[in-house]
């Protein structure tokens, strides 16, 4: 029972993993939901962006400008199937605000992984609007996140970590990112999920685990039931 143990305790505890992860999918959509209704934040509300539980999910319009000289290219980002970039930029909230990074959309990767796709970015001031979510980190991390320089304006990373970008952009950026609306000028990209799609996923994920869990206890007994046919022992 020793080893079958072991299996069955992996395969139950994915399944309890998977569940959790259900609720708090669950639990973020019901916070998307509830702030969703609330008026946009403006300027002075993002002062208060110290803290980014104040304003994660909530919609944004500020008035403000890019800066052109500098794009990061947030890597491993994949569109029905296809791999490629979000292309963010650093905007100054008017008048003398703090700056933040806005999500202008996805772009296919071309030619390669030393590719620099072209970047068009707008000078003059302008209204955004968006959504306010909390900064991009993947669920594993290997090692250090070093900004990776492909050209004089261009850095590449793999998560969002204002601390580590400020000495690239030379802006100290507030923690959080402004996914900008599908309806906004810049041209690229923005199909955005609604926040805490997928539970149903895990949930199926959850019900598979379990399935393995029961199928692997099956056959155990099964095997202890024809080795007791066979030799006429009770299993221990």
């Amino acid at each position: 029972m020793g080893s079958v143990g072991v299996v069955l305790a992996l395969f139950s505890g994915l399944g309890v993993w998977q569940l959790e992860r259900a609720q708090q999918k669950r639990e973020l959509k019901e916070i998307y939901i509830e702030r969703s209704k609330l008026n946009p934040l403006g300027p002075r509300d993002l002062v208060l962006g110290g803290s980014a539980a104040l304003v994660a999910w909530r919609r944004v319009r500020v008035h403000g400008r890019y800066d052109p000289s500098v794009t990061v290219l947030l890597d491993n980002q994949v569109l029905h199937g296809i791999p490629g970039y979000f292309i963010l930029t650093p905007f100054r909230v008017e008048p003398r605000g703090p700056w933040v990074l806005v999500n202008r959309g996805w772009i296919p990767l071309q030619g390669g992984r030393h590719w620099v796709p072209p970047i068009v970015s707008e000078k003059k001031e302008t209204e955004i609007t968006g959504l306010a979510r909390p900064l991009y980190r993947p669920a594993i991390m290997l090692g250090e996140d070093d900004p990776e320089r492909l050209s004089a304006t261009v850095w590449r990373v793999l998560s969002v970590d204002p601390e580590r970008l400020a000495h690239k952009v030379a802006h100290r950026l507030l923690p959080f990112v402004i996914e900008l609306d599908p309806a906004g000028s810049s041209g690229y990209r923005r199909e955005w999920q609604i926040p805490g799609t997928g539970e149903e996923r895990h949930i199926a994920y959850a019900v598979q685990w379990f399935a393995f869990a029961m199928v692997a206890l099956a056959l155990w007994w099964r095997a202890c039931a024809n080795r007791r046919e066979g030799q006429g022992d009770i299993p221990q």
